[in-house]
């Protein structure tokens, strides 16, 4: 088997994995928890492995490079165009929730899954980042019997949604300010009274995934000068 098969394989069992764990807690537990349960699977491989930085878990100092994490949290501030709503105690719920969705899905994804993709290279990295994460989604919505046209429309969506935080992942080389951004997504949608227009939502599909490429090819821009100005 080639390197970048058995690369792709480790990714998609811990993905299934993930996946596993989440469906067999939800017939006991509530979401919150049962994502809490779900991100013991990559913390195990996490902690077993020792791979604190090279899953991006481990927490770094602020780097210049972060400003790169606010056109998503732009694209983020759109679903605030209709009012959001709730009580106290719904806002609450909600909220440990999302933080517990973002915490999850990010360190299984965005940290265990992509560093297991990085022999491909960044961008194949990135690419396949997307593309298995927005899989999972496909996953959720069979196993919880969603309608398959909003399946679809999902699983599209969080492929670009994951690519791109892939990408900013590579950027910052932590994953906890895109735990705090995955929440707050979640939260804006999942309070907001309304639903963003169609054409609206293709549009941030398009930018989520067009700010994955240029992020992508930022980086090779500079790495290639980098080279070009190394010493022979």
């Amino acid at each position: 088997m080639s390197r970048g098969l058995r690369s792709i394989s480790a990714a998609v069992a811990v993905m299934l994995a993930w996946h596993a764990a989440l469906f067999a807690a939800g017939e006991e537990f509530n979401g919150w928890q049962s994502n809490l349960i779900a991100a013991s699977v990559p913390l195990a491989i996490v902690v077993t492995r020792g791979w604190w930085r090279e899953a991006a878990v481990a927490p770094l100092a602020p780097q210049r490079s972060w400003w790169v994490l606010l056109p998503v949290l732009a694209l983020t501030s759109v679903y605030v165009v209709d009012p959001l709503a709730g009580s106290a105690a719904a806002w609450r719920e909600t909220a440990a929730l999302v933080v517990c969705v973002g915490l999850s899905e990010e360190l299984y994804a965005r940290g265990v899954m992509q560093y297991l993709l990085e022999p491909l290279g960044r961008a194949r990295a990135v690419a396949w980042t997307g593309v298995l994460f927005g899989l999972g989604h496909a996953l959720s919505g069979v196993w919880f019997g969603h309608p398959l046209d909003d399946t679809l429309v999902q699983v599209i969506e969080t492929m670009a949604f994951g690519a791109c935080f892939a990408a900013l992942r590579f950027e910052i080389r932590t994953l906890w300010p895109l735990v705090c951004l995955h929440a707050l997504d979640d939260l804006f949608q999942l309070r907001s009274v309304g639903a963003l227009a169609f054409g609206a939502q293709v549009a941030i599909t398009v930018l989520f995934a067009v700010y994955a490429w240029w992020l992508v090819r930022r980086r090779n821009a500079r790495l290639d000068d980098a080279m070009r100005g190394a010493p022979v």
